[in-house]
């Protein structure tokens, strides 16, 4: 059996993606209840309602400097609509919810971030560059 269909595998039987897509959602709910002002700070300016979370990528992390104890790194993008197409899926990548998790799935770490606010996404439309 080759390696990547063991990692899928074991993925698979830990539900590691289902697990980071609702701690994700349960991070943003957390955020949303703490936003009592409205100003969407915790969220790049994006209103939560028009964000798009999609399943990423996942990584096995061993021979780290910081821990010797191996896991796997699941990541979910946080995407707005890409109304021009310009990229792929049609989605415009704003931010990433991560979830460490141990080789038996119990939570290590998480966290959320973005990398793009829409303030920065409008002046750059509004100056008429695509990316």
């Amino acid at each position: 059996m080759d390696i990547q269909k063991r990692l899928n595998d074991f993925s698979q039987k830990l539900d590691l993606v289902n697990q980071a897509h609702e701690s994700c959602k349960e991070v943003i709910e957390r955020l949303k209840q703490e936003d009592k002002e409205g100003d969407l700070d915790s969220f790049g300016g994006f209103d939560p309602a028009e964000l798009i979370y999609e399943f990423d990528n996942q990584t096995l992390v061993f021979n780290c400097y910081k821990t010797d104890i191996p896991f796997i790194r699941t990541q979910i993008g946080i995407y707005i609509d890409d109304p021009d197409k310009v990229w792929v899926r049609g989605l415009e990548p704003v931010g990433n919810y991560k979830l460490d998790t141990n080789l038996e799935g119990e939570h290590i770490d998480d966290w959320l971030y973005f990398d793009k606010t829409k303030d920065e996404i409008q002046k750059r439309k509004g100056k008429g560059n695509v990316r």
